[in-house]
């Protein structure tokens, strides 16, 4: 997965609706009691919570619990109003018993600490590339919320304009080099970051010890202030288990987005096709797909839910074995009864 899949606001939007249905032990629970059962009831679902030493109203259990797993997909109403797992909802199970204990760290109800430590998981991140998956002024609070999950590597000092030097108040030396430094600050960095001392004396003909200099100046005008930031960030072996789940958790969250859309995609491949096309043609049709989409591989298991589902519904025909095609009834469903994944409400 590449991070600029991961800040989509798209895909933030539905995996923030999977993160926030998991924070919760009672939603936990929930999922867990679903694994087990083809369906309950709410009345079920209470008496469950009862005996884990969760007492709740029905109303409350439904308003607080049951609804952010169907919000987030993890789970479904029957047309009888039982509760059942949804298969991107038993993914994320498995992957939650794989921690021996989910983490209480992540109380954000916009997961930042969950996509700080998916983009780890990506790779190490510059402090740089890490803005743009979580905001700048909620760096530091993360930094300290996970720590026992991350490293630091080096670190570097950054400079801003303050509020005085923001509001058009200009260095009170005439010396052109303190203005040109003073300029440097205020458009040299994006947005809200500021310009790291390295970048600054790159971009001066100056002498660091110079610089250094001139930078005391604005400062003690009150223009300018300075701040250090961890260079690079990386994980911890803690870290690693917990960025890797998040991240498999993220990526079934984005493969039940694009599944529709992958449908079609082998719907409409099927229909140029005079001869059963093999499970590795299709395999490598979804390969490029949620590569160019997602950013990472297909996975074997994802092919054969869609092709079983496919299947079921009487779309496709066949087996790996023979081949796919098409039903040769030309009043078949085909994408009638696949809606884009747009349309769907969370």
């Amino acid at each position: 997965m590449r991070v600029e899949v991961l800040t989509k606001t798209r895909n933030m939007k539905w995996a923030r609706l999977a993160f926030a249905a998991i924070k919760n032990p009672r939603r936990r629970a929930i999922l867990d009691d679903l694994c087990n059962y083809e369906g309950l009831t709410l009345k079920q679902i209470t008496t469950s919570l009862k005996k884990r030493g969760y007492y709740h109203s029905q109303s409350t259990i439904l308003e607080y619990y049951v609804d952010p797993l169907l919000r987030g997909r993890l789970i479904e109403r029957t047309s009888s109003g039982m509760f059942c797992i949804s298969s991107l909802g038993e993914k994320v199970q498995r992957e939650l018993n794989r921690l021996e204990e989910f983490t209480d760290l992540f109380n954000s109800g916009k997961s930042y600490e969950e996509f700080f430590l998916i983009g780890l998981a990506i790779g190490q991140q510059r402090y740089s590339q890490l803005t743009k998956i979580v905001p700048i002024h909620t760096i530091a609070r993360i930094e300290k919320r996970i720590n026992p999950l991350i490293e630091k590597h080096a670190s570097s000092t950054y400079y801003f304009l303050t509020d005085n030097g923001k509001n058009g108040n200009t260095p009170e030396s005439t010396s052109n080099s303190s203005q040109d430094i003073f300029h440097l600050i205020k458009n040299g960095g994006a947005v809200g970051q500021g310009i790291s001392a390295t970048d600054l004396f790159e971009k001066t003909t100056l002498r660091p010890r110079t610089t250094y200099k001139h930078l005391k100046r604005l400062k003690e005008q009150g223009l300018i202030k300075s701040r250090k930031h961890t260079k690079s960030f990386g994980l911890t072996p803690a870290g690693k288990k917990v960025a890797d789940t998040l991240y498999r958790i993220t990526a079934h969250v984005f493969f039940e987005m694009e599944k529709k859309n992958v449908s079609s995609l082998i719907i409409e491949y099927l229909e140029t096709q005079t001869q059963p096309v093999s499970q590795h043609e299709l395999m490598e049709l979804l390969d490029r797909h949620l590569n160019d989409r997602l950013g990472r591989v297909a996975e074997l298991s994802e092919l054969e839910l869609l092709i079983n589902e496919l299947k079921l519904q009487h779309i496709i025909e066949g087996n790996r074995h023979s081949g796919y095609t098409l039903p040769p009834d030309p009043n078949h469903p085909k994408q009638d009864l696949l809606l884009p994944v747009e349309s769907m409400s969370p």
